[in-house]
């Protein structure tokens, strides 16, 4: 994984290398659909503001980034902490991202109808884990908006930036621990929602409503 990241990064000037994801339970290997969408799949030279659906590759892993890109920057490493870390590093690399199709993590997680161990699985596992997740959430699209505002040119590219990050909180993010909250019953259920309800209240009304339909320009 790393020697395919470092052989691209060092026959490039790329100033960020990001590589691809693969689940796997151990038997079988499959691509997350939510992950699997061209901006992310495809190689070649993008930006965010060319390619935003790369927002949905947020988390710090699978990617090699330039120090020029993160120097200076602080990362809290907390549940969400590495989104707005990572997506302001890519806002930095500008158009100088590559993406290859090396497979460059393996990411263990159960199938479908077994119990899930993994750090991930077990991080989801609690409707008040999701509350404060919610959280954080305020404060790391606060800073991907503001980030977009100062990196991407023009408004209508720096729009659909974040609200495609808007949407991919909700979908990935939000979306597991509640599901799985009302699957099992969770007490605090209650504590989940209103967090949830608290990061909603913090995000323009313009944006929620445009979220869905820039994913489906994706597709």
């Amino acid at each position: 994984g790393l020697d395919a990241l470092a052989r691209h990064a060092t026959t490039s000037d790329a100033l960020a290398v990001v590589g691809q994801r693969v689940w796997t339970d151990g038997r079988r290997r499959w691509i997350s659909p939510v992950y699997d969408i061209p901006d992310i799949r495809l190689p070649g030279r993008k930006s965010l503001a060319t390619h935003p659906g790369l927002v949905y590759y947020a988390a710090i892993h699978g990617k090699l980034l330039h120090r020029s890109t993160w120097e200076g920057t602080p990362f809290v490493g907390r549940v969400l902490g590495d989104q707005p870390w990572t997506l302001a590093a890519l806002l930095r690399a500008g158009d100088r991202i590559d993406v290859v199709v090396d497979e460059v993590y393996l990411w263990w997680r159960p199938r479908v109808d077994q119990a899930g161990a993994g750090i991930t699985a077990l991080s989801r596992s609690s409707a008040r884990q999701g509350a404060v997740a919610a959280g954080v959430a305020i404060e790391a699209f606060a800073q991907v908006r503001a980030g977009a505002e100062r990196h991407v040119a023009g408004d209508g590219a720096h729009r659909r930036l974040v609200a495609l990050y808007l949407e991919r909180l909700m979908r990935s993010d939000f979306g597991g621990y509640l599901r799985r909250a009302l699957d099992r019953r969770d007490p605090t259920l209650a504590e989940l929602v209103r967090a949830y309800a608290a990061f909603l209240e913090s995000v323009p009304p313009d944006l929620l409503r445009d979220a869905p339909a820039v994913r489906d320009e994706l597709l």
